[in-house]
């Protein structure tokens, strides 16, 4: 049976003006982008009085992102396994939802090659310059074009996708023994391995962008604003699972799945909050209400809403895991990360390049 509107709005706090701000339909955090509307700060390259800053000096070269020609090199065996299954001999046999899941897996593999044979991949600036896959300042070996002809269409499915898991792993050790955007980078990229390998073994039917949508340069607060912006938005998000779950029925799969989701993220929260108790950091409380992007009359609608605010709060994650400045706190900051992409591809959310950077 649905919940109760009594159930749905169970959960209200009293509220704190120095959290979220209301302001109409735009409901944003400290950092100017919420899980509930999406909204966007306005653009930093543009002074308060309309003149564009002072050119600042050009930076230096930093030296070469350690492990990153290892990492491209794996990325650019998945890009050329991707590409040898579409253009192979089963290509006629590829269904087209298949065949699109492939093409956005090999997009995102040319995306992160790109990135890691950059100066500093952690600019997302190089990953929409026009340049081929395999650059002077990084070779990388290419796999023989007949390794796939003579394995079966499932067959190759199957070693692409472990191999994208295996990929997944090595990225993840390196997140976890990171600082700082490179942290971001590796955790992003880890997980989007680990997304495509469960988008490949599930078979995916959902529709997938073709192109990936640019990162956005992302700036890294302090760990105790990071967690601060994380409690902030679980509590957007709470209350937002409280009210797509008045439209959801706890006998159907949907609505267990959002009810599970609910419990998932209320207990980050009261973790979060307990760290913040622990380093006598202020606890953000939360709105009595918070306003939805869309209107929530259906059990469509509901799902919809769930899979905005799963895809929303990735970068908020994101910003977590780059700001985390314990080993402890990098951990969990990549299992939220991890957990909420998943989520969010659960709710038919298209694959994401770049997991937990803002786009």
């Amino acid at each position: 049976m649905a919940l109760s509107r009594r159930q749905v709005l169970a959960e209200s706090r009293p509220v704190d003006r120095r959290g979220l701000l209301l302001t109409g339909l735009c409901l944003t955090g400290s950092l100017g982008w919420s899980v509930l509307t999406g909204c966007t700060p306005s653009d930093p390259r543009i002074d308060a009085d309309g003149r564009s800053p002072r050119p600042t000096p050009a930076p230096t070269t930093p030296p070469p992102l350690a492990g990153a020609r290892e990492a491209a090199t794996g990325e650019r065996e998945l890009f050329d396994r991707a590409g040898a299954i579409l253009t192979g001999p089963h290509r006629g046999t590829l269904p087209a939802s298949q065949r699109h899941l492939l093409v956005s897996i090999r997009e995102a593999h040319r995306q992160h090659v790109l990135a890691l044979a950059s100066p500093e991949p952690t600019n997302p600036e190089p990953t929409s310059r026009p340049t081929t896959v395999s650059t002077p300042s990084m070779p990388v070996p290419q796999p023989a074009p007949t390794a796939s002809a003579r394995l079966s269409l499932a067959l190759s499915l199957r070693l692409l996708s472990e191999k994208e898991r295996a990929q997944a792993a090595r990225l993840r050790v390196s997140a976890l023994g990171a600082t700082g955007l490179h942290a971001l980078l590796w955790g992003s990229m880890a997980v989007a391995a680990s997304s495509f390998a469960t988008a490949l073994d599930a078979k995916s039917s959902v529709p997938d962008p073709p192109a990936a949508r640019a990162r956005r340069p992302m700036a890294v607060v302090s760990d105790i604003e990071a967690i601060q912006e994380m409690v902030r938005q679980l509590h957007a998000i709470v209350y937002g699972y409280q009210l797509a779950l008045g439209q959801l029925s706890e006998a159907n799969p949907s609505g267990k799945r959002a009810l599970a989701g609910l419990q998932a993220h209320r207990a980050l929260r009261e973790r979060l909050e307990q760290l913040l108790v622990d380093r006598s950091a202020q606890v953000p409380v939360a709105e009595p209400a918070y306003v939805p992007p869309i209107p929530l009359v259906s059990a469509t609608s509901s799902a919809e809403l769930i899979r905005r605010m799963e895809t929303a709060l990735t970068p908020f994650c994101g910003l977590w895991l780059a700001s985390a400045t314990r080993s402890a706190d990098r951990a969990m900051a990549f299992d939220a990360l991890a957990r909420t992409a998943t989520t969010a591809r659960s709710w038919r959310a298209p694959l994401a390049v770049w997991p937990g950077w803002q786009d």
